[in-house]
């Protein structure tokens, strides 16, 4: 920032390090309420510290996660966000010169599948001259039983090594620490099943007149199990006994049905959500004192091999961390409850600059 413009500016993002308050900046935002809470924080710190803020609205779409900077000048988006600016680099490069001082904008790519596009997954600048990426754990080949989630476990694969070419080849300067990222989380084989079945209690309900398709599309979670006790007594009326908790019995049910065996329906089975989990995800903290901290993810497992392997790389992302900043404490909170949502610590946080000391 130059010497002319406000001593603190914050830009819908609480400062040029955090994310956007508002998940989408707006041109228009006077018809709506996404500048609510940036609008509300710059209140409260002007009326607490007694400060000029100027809270300005860049005409520019970017969701905060995909947002990070190297303390140099460089800017760093994905894909995602110039394809939501419509696709015009030098007007958002041009953008991010005039709101935040960037001197140049670089863009990479994010996470293939269904799942946030945001670069906070996969980079994290440590300092203006080191920066921590992510070393993929593949997933065992018996977790790759069909032609989806082998071409998933490529494509990040090569996501992430396009990345590391592109900062290597444009920062030869820059230091580059890796840590362990734990594979995608796909679906165990007993949950597919599950979610099989369900979907086939679904098929035989609408096709037998328990239920309208439009009576099943508003129908309750709770109700389901009534559904199901029905439908059952009709495959009992069909078939006599019958068996839908093993594979096994349940490929008998299909067959019976006319319907394709259950190793077909594991080839084209893809989830509907891409669940990753990243220790880069993280937020570093600082205090008046000279303190310093990292506030990590940490992700558990009900099988014990994958517990034990979780906490193996723990200790290499704690080593990879102290690395950058010896002197910073680690702090460990459990983001299991979140990986569905495809974000963790530093998706859920908001960095709110402290106040400089006075000259």
């Amino acid at each position: 920032m130059d010497g002319q413009r406000p001593k603190y500016r914050l830009h819908d993002s609480i400062g040029f390090h955090a994310t956007f308050a508002a998940r989408l900046v707006a041109v228009d935002t006077e018809t709506s309420n996404l500048d609510a809470m940036p609008a509300d924080l710059s209140a409260e710190v002007e009326q607490r510290y007694d400060v000029p803020v100027t809270l300005v609205r860049p005409p520019l779409a970017m969701e905060g996660g995909d947002f990070v900077h190297d303390g140099r000048g460089n800017v760093f988006v994905s894909t995602q966000t110039v394809v939501q600016n419509g696709g015009n680099r030098p007007a958002l490069e041009q953008l991010f010169r005039l709101y935040f001082g960037a001197k140049k904008m670089h863009v990479l790519q994010t996470l293939p599948g269904s799942t946030v596009n945001h670069l906070d997954m996969i980079l994290k600048f440590v300092n203006d001259q080191t920066v921590i990426l992510p070393d993929f754990q593949s997933n065992p080949v018996s977790e790759q039983f069909n032609p989806y989630r082998s071409d998933l476990v490529e494509r990040v694969e090569n996501v992430l090594a396009h990345n590391e070419s592109y900062l290597r080849r444009n920062f030869p300067d820059l230091r580059i620490i890796k840590m362990p990222m734990p594979p995608i989380l796909f679906s165990e084989p007993e949950e597919i099943l599950i979610e099989v079945v369900n979907e086939f209690i679904r098929v035989v309900a609408v096709s037998r007149g328990v239920v309208t398709p439009e009576q099943l599309e508003k129908l309750p979670a709770d109700s389901l199990p009534v559904l199901r006790t029905k439908v059952e007594e009709i495959i009992r009326q069909d078939l006599g006994a019958f068996d839908l908790e093993t594979p096994a019995g349940f490929n008998a049910v299909l067959r019976a049905y006319g319907h394709a065996p259950l190793d077909k329906l594991f080839d084209v089975h893809a989830e509907h959500v891409t669940r990753y989990q990243s220790y880069l995800n993280s937020v570093f903290l600082h205090n008046a004192d000279g303190k310093h901290g990292f506030i990590l993810p940490r992700f558990t497992s009900p099988r014990p091999e994958k517990n034990q392997q979780l906490r193996a790389w723990e200790k290499e992302v704690e080593a990879a961390y102290r690395e950058a900043w010896p002197q910073a404490s680690i702090h460990w909170i459990n983001c299991d409850a979140m990986v569905t949502d495809s974000g963790f610590v530093h998706c859920v946080t908001m960095t709110v600059p402290a106040q400089p000391p006075s000259p």
